[in-house]
């Protein structure tokens, strides 16, 4: 098997292999890392020469020749140096045998690096894995949207994404198998995630394209992923006592709205969907991990099986760092991306959020089509968040019992 690096993978390449080869082995690649300059150099040469002779038509364009042949020269003079080089990269990338694979997905050459320089005796390419991230960070998109866009197209490739996203238990399943067992709710990942999605689609787009839709269908898919791993708590045996258990000692918010997530059928005038149970409230974890609980403190989640409020009203990653115009534009106005599943449900039983104004179908309405028990939906849903409060205050007290 051979794998060839291309210019711009020597340049991205050399710091690393600088850095982290033997002191002995040095040499050759000082010496390559000299060829490889005077290489840049001559090209960026080149590039700027070829418009300039273009435009003025001063002299034929083949007048370049001898630079080329003299560059060509340059290197055939420093060859046995540069193949040593080249010699010694490739074994070294084809140790573990991976780096062709990583190059077919998309991973750039400072990435496939920072993968050989990993301290992991067993290297886990999995999402939120060390190496993974080691990975994920070193790819710089330079705030360049093609360039983020490209590392979000990695990103669904390595979690073996579909066109659109279903419900099917087989499915669903071999998509969280791709996601490290320790990504944890507030790892830094998820905000890095969600600054090249920004990155990707600046104003005025929205997540409707092809790789918008996979991205839009992706929250939930990273909802559900969040929820699993707060359930794989050792303490606790419902879903709000294990999330109080991992919450400990963590910032959170309970303070933004969560009207959108009381959704009703027939407009407002219909039930409320099976497994809402009283109500549901929001916690949020740095803005981006969204946590839908229901009064049962279960979590609801898009792609529950068999939680129709889940479905309906369940939680979903925001890619916006605050509620503001880019929450609105990534992160609410989504329309046909959805998949077709939660669409065909959503549509045909008229589910609805109640609205931000005054009248029957207001938020705020004690007495309206979405007031429960005589208190409006805002207000049941302020009495939940009071109650996981004082539970997360219980929790604190228990813990420092515990530990006397």
């Amino acid at each position: 098997m051979s794998y060839t690096l291309d210019l711009e993978e020597k340049i991205a390449v050399l710091p690393f292999f600088l850095k982290h080869y033997p002191a002995k082995n040095r040499s050759f690649l000082l010496e390559a890392q000299k060829i490889i300059q005077q290489q840049i150099q001559a090209k960026i040469w080149l590039q700027q020469k070829k418009p300039v002779l273009k435009q003025e038509k001063l002299v034929p364009i083949f007048s370049l020749q001898p630079e080329i042949a003299a560059l060509n020269n340059l290197v055939n003079e420093n060859i046995p140096a540069l193949k040593n080089y080249l010699l010694h990269a490739e074994d070294y990338f084809l140790t573990l045998g991976v780096l062709p694979c990583l190059k077919q997905l998309g991973w750039p050459a400072i990435s496939q690096a920072a993968y050989l320089t990993t301290n992991q005796e067993n290297p886990s390419l999995l999402v939120g894995s060390e190496t993974f991230l080691s990975m994920w960070n070193a790819w710089n998109t330079q705030q360049q949207t093609k360039n983020a866009r490209n590392k979000l197209t990695v990103l669904l490739k390595c979690l073996d994404f579909p066109p659109e996203l279903t419900q099917e238990s087989s499915v669903i399943q071999h998509l969280l198998s791709h996601f490290s067992s320790e990504l944890a709710p507030d790892n830094p990942f998820w905000h890095s995630l969600a600054l090249e999605v920004q990155i990707a689609f600046p104003a005025p787009l929205t997540l409707t394209d092809s790789l918008g839709k996979q991205i839009h269908q992706l929250r939930y898919l990273i909802s559900l992923q969040q929820t699993e791993f707060i359930r794989r708590q050792k303490f606790g045996f419902s879903d709000h006592t294990k999330l109080a258990y991992f919450l400990r000692n963590r910032n959170f918010s309970l303070s933004d709205s969560d009207r959108l997530h009381q959704k009703k059928a027939h407009a407002g005038l219909g039930a409320y969907p099976s497994g809402y149970d009283g109500g549901n409230f929001k916690l949020l974890i740095a803005f981006h991990s969204e946590f839908i609980i229901n009064r049962a403190g279960k979590f609801q989640n898009i792609l529950d099986l068999d939680n129709l409020n889940g479905v309906v009203n369940g939680a979903s990653f925001n890619y916006a760092n605050k509620n503001d115009k880019i929450h609105t534009r990534l992160d609410v106005k989504f329309g046909k991306s959805d998949p077709q599943f939660r669409r065909k449900i959503l549509k045909k039983n008229q589910y609805k959020a109640p609205t931000k104004t005054s009248g029957n179908f207001s938020y705020t309405n004690k007495t309206g089509a979405y007031a429960i028990n005589g208190r409006s939906s805002k207000e049941n849903s302020q009495l939940l968040k009071e109650h996981f409060k004082k539970f997360m205050r219980w929790y604190d007290d228990y813990q420092k019992i515990s530990n006397q």
